[in-house]
């Protein structure tokens, strides 16, 4: 098929879950700014032996799927920023989830963007940075436990809502 426009999408729209039951209800996390996943990376070892000759061999170890860092608009009210110091005080392993914009689909029968599942706890959890003439941002970072699920855009309705 030829090119006929680029495919690419604003991050705008979208938004990211949080799930102390294991999923069955999820509680959305209000006015964020910015998720930054970290990226995933593998062990590796150095498998090199006196056969190997002068080139060093590898073998790949386990993947560690790394972080998500979040960044939002601090606002005590809201359910979801409550969420998570109460998680991160119990130090309880949670489900979470981010769903892409409406603006991500790009086949024209489809009606629910894809999303991202998986399971962590919240590393780290920043108070709200105050400035003169900047607004409140809090940012806090989830730990990912184990391997992330995506689930490709389609018709049938998010987990999320």
């Amino acid at each position: 098929m030829p090119y006929a426009s680029s495919q690419a999408y604003p991050g705008r729209g979208s938004s990211i879950y949080l799930s102390s039951d294991s999923g069955t209800t999820w509680t959305p996390i209000g006015e964020v700014k910015d998720i930054n996943p970290s990226g995933a990376q593998s062990d590796q070892y150095d498998s090199s032996n006196f056969e190997s000759g002068i080139f060093k061999e590898y073998v790949q170890g386990m993947i560690d799927n790394g972080e998500i860092s979040v960044t939002l608009n601090h606002v005590p009210s809201d359910a979801g920023q409550a969420a998570l110091r109460t998680n991160f005080e119990s130090a309880a392993k949670l489900e979470w989830g981010i769903l892409l914009p409406a603006s991500s689909i790009t086949t024209p029968t489809d009606t629910t963007p894809a999303y991202y599942t998986f399971s962590g706890f919240i590393k780290q959890l920043n108070l709200p940075k105050l400035g003169v003439e900047a607004l409140a941002e809090a940012s806090f970072s989830v730990k990912v436990s184990g391997a992330i699920t995506e689930t490709a855009e389609g018709t049938t309705a998010s987990p999320f809502v």
